[in-house]
């Protein structure tokens, strides 16, 4: 998986943030090989750091 070497620390924040969901995501190495194939590196950062619980626009936007 060395084409995900500069993008680890992104996958593996955004793969915290979704196992905190109730159906959660197990640490796996195909996991991030998937989440790779979804988001870009910009985007897995933005969902990284998408709330957990509802937020008006104007806070989302911050």
């Amino acid at each position: 998986m060395g084409h995900l070497a500069g993008r680890s620390d992104v996958l593996r924040c955004l793969r915290e943030r979704l196992d905190k969901n109730p159906i959660g995501l197990p640490e796996d190495l195909h996991i991030y090989e998937i989440l790779s194939i979804i988001f870009t590196e910009e985007e897995a950062c933005l969902a990284a750091n998408f709330p957990l619980k509802p937020v008006s626009l104007e806070d989302l936007m911050r």
